[in-house]
């Protein structure tokens, strides 16, 4: 009966390795090999402390999982800058050196002999002297800890790291901490795995360079990928079937014992090769987060553990990110867009939101500062790519609660301009204010949060997210630990009203790589204007919609400006763009060559030369 014990204690072990890895691999999507090294500090942590009598078990357990975090941080900082096959080679070469550190620093490891002697799990002054006790209390932990790591990845933070997956560009342009997302999920990662080593040391009572190896490394990976990346059940489940499968084979096969060893190991790579090219996402692969029609009923309203809030176009509240400008009076602000809207004429019958559900719940943020300060102010931007000058002293203004359009042809610098306004591009010289505040050298990040909120012309969606999912990693606070772990329903909601303005309901649960263009871009928009952006850069939002999905587009806009925002939008269509904005402006070769009202700049013959009249000539020829 002892080695059943036995076995279920070994299988506690792995289960928590190995749902600690998938938290990177799964959840994060880093493919990593240095999870075992954290097992073995772990490990060595509780063996020389415990046996040299410096400290008890659970003491050792908290000085393994110190040493673990301090080597996460390390090994996440370059999650931000290295390519996936780089850091995985990286990651590599880090479980090498703690293999070689245990076998070489003999004084402190004792080397090839190993440690003998480590006392038994401790708790209290408790000791849990049998094989029984042990292994219940392991297999207790086991469930525990497989039932906090599912919370977090089914949380908003989660969430948000699943968005990071997909692209870290693209959560940074929403203003997601991606550095703290990044650090915490290494952390997390490594004290669970540290845990799991401790664990193995005070079972066994000896530890030596051989247990947690390289091939152990490999282990854990098969491990996720075998049961299932991201889906932390099927994980514990895969790691239960790989760690019993030597104990198994003897059973149901006539091998001898010399013979297990090695065929287990041809079986590991048999079956990983197998699921690889069979089910590559694992036997049971990700869950996504599924809408439910009793999620969207009652009231909408943020908890208050996510901080700050916006007001909804039908007066409903939802979360936004703390205003570090200022607020201002949102009646005021509506009152100055629709003043402006009406004297420039751009604002048709058609771009007005319709009664019912279509002229709800669009979050945009009340915005800040008085309400003559402009939105932005780009004084004498100028960008070069070595020998090309792609902007050459741009200034222009945006006045706040306005649309302003963007025009001008391939090649005329609109990209570069977006990207700096953005913080993705540094210029040469120049300078962006932010409703009177410099941001020139703020991190896009920073921006998101401060109200500057941008779409790609590319798209750059969560691919592996559903729809709803996109718009979710959209509103503010989610992926900020400090709003707590749960996934409000007022979250739910604010992601759900978005998408039934732009009629995307039908898409919610569906992945966003199985949806047709036209709906990828309304979902890009529909992601941004979650996000409650003050000042929303909006790139070719039109290209690839029907005309009735750019009339619901432009009205969903127009009401977003109402209630204060300010927007900066850039398309081809310029009929579309010059019947829809309030401002318009125009580049050509990366300068800025008119501006004004649509009438105004479609009449300028500078402009009709360098953009209409180019466009004539080329449907001429």
């Amino acid at each position: 009966m002892d080695y059943v014990w036995e076995l279920g204690a070994l299988c506690a072990i792995y289960v928590i390795a190995a749902v600690s890895l998938n938290l990177l691999q799964g959840t994060m999507g880093v493919m990593t090999i240095a999870q075992a090294a954290f097992l073995a500090i772990g490990g060595y942590s509780t063996a020389i402390l415990t046996t040299r009598h410096i400290t008890t078990f659970v003491p050792s357990i908290f000085v393994g999982v110190g040493i673990s975090a301090v080597v996460a941080i390390l090994l996440a900082w370059p999650v931000l800058s290295l390519s996936g096959f780089i850091y995985t080679i990286a990651s590599f070469a880090v479980m090498l050196t703690v293999t070689s550190l245990s076998t070489s620093w003999t004084s402190l490891t004792n080397g090839s002999y190993g440690i003998p002697g480590i006392p038994q799990l401790s708790v209290g002054g408790v000791t849990l002297s049998s094989t029984a006790s042990s292994a219940v209390t392991y297999l207790v932990l086991a469930v525990l800890i497989t039932l906090g790591f599912a919370r977090i990845t089914r949380s908003h933070w989660g969430i948000a790291m699943r968005g990071m997956r997909e692209s870290v560009a693209a959560a940074r342009s929403l203003g997601k901490p991606v550095v703290g997302i990044t650090f915490g999920g290494y952390v997390l990662s490594a004290a669970a795995a540290s845990l799991a080593g401790s664990l193995y040391a005070a079972f066994t009572g000896y530890l030596d360079p051989t247990v947690f190896t390289v091939t152990t490394a490999f282990l854990l990976v098969a491990m996720v990928v075998i049961g299932g990346r991201g889906n932390v059940w099927a994980v514990a489940a895969g790691s239960l079937v790989i760690s019993l499968l030597p104990n198994l084979l003897p059973l149901v096969t006539p091998l001898s014992a010399s013979i297990v060893g090695p065929a287990t190991q041809v079986l590991y790579g048999v079956i990983l090769v197998a699921c690889l090219l069979l089910r590559p996402l694992g036997l049971v692969p990700e869950r996504s987060l599924r809408v439910r029609p009793n999620v969207l009923q009652g009231s909408l309203s943020a908890p208050r553990s996510f901080s700050g809030r916006v007001r909804l176009l039908g007066g409903a509240t939802a979360v936004r990110a703390p205003d570090p400008v200022g607020q201002r009076d949102a009646a005021q602000v509506s009152a100055a867009g629709a003043d402006r809207a009406s004297e420039s004429g751009a604002a048709p019958a058609r771009h007005a939101v319709a009664a019912g559900k279509q002229s709800a719940a669009a979050p945009t943020l009340a915005a800040s500062s008085d309400s003559t300060m402009p939105a932005l102010k780009v004084m004498s931007l100028s960008k070069q790519y070595g020998g090309v000058r792609a902007l050459s002293d741009v200034s222009f203004t945006l006045e706040t609660a306005v649309i302003t359009g963007l025009l001008g042809a391939n090649g005329a610098g609109k990209s570069t301009l977006l990207g700096i306004i953005s913080g993705f591009i540094e210029p040469n010289a120049g300078s962006i204010e932010l409703f009177g505040k410099d941001i020139t050298h703020v991190s896009p990040t920073a921006r998101a949060r401060a109200g500057v909120v941008r779409t790609f012309q590319e798209l750059r969606l969560f691919e592996g997210l559903t729809t709803l999912e996109n718009v979710v990693v959209g509103v503010p606070g989610v992926g900020r630990i400090r709003t707590g772990l749960g996934l409000p329903r007022s979250v739910l909601r604010t992601a759900a009203d978005l998408l039934e303005q732009l009629d995307l309901m039908r898409l919610a649960n569906t992945r966003v790589q199985a949806i047709s263009y036209g709906d990828r871009k309304l979902v890009a928009v529909a992601r941004a204007l979650a996000t409650g952006a003050r000042l929303l850069l909006v790139d070719e939002p039109f290209s690839g919609l029907t005309d009735r999905e750019i009339e619901r587009l432009c009205a969903i806009f127009r009401s977003t400006v109402s209630s204060g925002a300010t927007l900066l939008l850039i398309d081809h269509n310029a009929q579309a763009v010059t019947s829809f904005v309030d401002h318009l402006l125009v580049m050509d070769h990366g300068s800025l060559i008119a501006e004004g009202s649509p009438e105004k700049v479609t009449s300028d013959p500078a402009v009709i030369e360098a953009y209409f009249g180019r466009q004539v000539e080329e449907a001429d020829g």
